[in-house]
């Protein structure tokens, strides 16, 4: 599997996780080159690089649509480091920001918390 594959993974994983609180409804995710993790506003003031629609398992490319709101994922990849930034927000009030670290078989083998809502 390759970076994106792994990073996809841990976003559905977290979102089915969540997801039982919330609508199921698709949830729009967006990669950038690159983004301050901390920077909550990143993902609705840019234009990410791909994005896609996650529903009930299923990716669906959306070529590269803005992020609009709840709920959302957003993250970027460092695939030198294995390294990804990864914010999302499954519902008002409720998401986090994260730095990830995945080793070469594609296991998270450590979330940093930038912040949590």
């Amino acid at each position: 599997m390759t970076m994106l594959q792994h990073v996809q993974a841990w976003i559905q994983h977290a979102r089915a996780v969540a997801g039982p609180s919330f609508d199921d409804g698709p949830v729009p995710v967006a990669l950038f080159d690159a983004f301050d993790v901390d920077d909550i506003g990143f993902p609705f003031r840019n234009i990410p690089v791909r994005s896609w629609l996650l529903h009930e398992g299923t990716w669906v490319d959306t070529s590269a649509r803005a992020l609009s709101g709840v709920p959302y994922a957003a993250f970027c990849i460092d695939v030198q480091t294995r390294k990804a930034r990864i914010q999302y927000g499954w519902a008002a009030r409720y998401g986090a920001g994260l730095e990830v670290q995945f080793d070469s078989e594609g296991v998270a083998t450590s979330e940093k918390m930038a912040w949590i809502s």
